[in-house]
């Protein structure tokens, strides 16, 4: 993560992990300053506002999810839309990745709703994996494609149709062929 201090990054680690464990409409400041083992106060100290401490544990955890991603990927060529799609839904469904993709909606359901803040930290988490995307495919113009389909999926899964979700995927990937 950019511009983050030593102090920062040590309380991030605890409070990214909390809101994995609990959900984004769990994260007031007392309950992170206790995941964090400081005070509600030093929070606001250590990083300006609310608003604030909450895009810089979203960055934190968008961050880790895609030191992972790009971990899993290095060294491979760039694929097809479909290859990429396909792969990253797997990695999706894994334990370790369900709690992200929950919290990921969650924001996106809050930015939504609420707009402001809440909307330019998904839109800065958006873009970043947007970037990512393009980086890892063969035609970086499909960037777009891929990734509000994976939204698409994530929505259908955890609105209980994992079933719709998995069809999709195979479907997504015929149309697709070699792009």
């Amino acid at each position: 993560m950019k511009n983050v201090t030593a102090t920062q990054a040590k309380l991030l680690a605890p409070m990214g992990q909390f809101v994995l464990a609990n959900g984004l409409q769990n994260a007031s400041l007392r309950p992170l300053a206790k995941a964090a083992g400081t005070s509600d106060r030093m929070l606001i100290y250590h990083f300006g506002s609310k608003d604030a401490l909450l895009a810089a544990i979203m960055r934190c955890i968008a961050d880790q999810m895609t030191a992972g991603l790009t971990a899993t990927f290095a060294g491979q060529e760039r694929m097809t839309a479909a290859d990429l799609l396909r792969r990253v839904w797997e990695i999706a469904q894994t334990p370790a990745t369900r709690p992200v993709m929950r919290v990921w909606l969650e924001l996106t359901s809050m930015a939504a709703r609420d707009g402001g803040a809440t909307q330019d930290i998904a839109m800065g988490i958006a873009d970043g994996f947007l970037a990512w995307t393009q980086v890892h495919l063969k035609d970086p113009e499909l960037a777009s494609l891929v990734l509000t389909h994976f939204e698409g999926l994530l929505v259908m899964q955890e609105a209980g149709r994992a079933d719709i979700a998995e069809q999709s995927v195979v479907a997504l990937s015929k149309s697709l062929g070699d792009s």
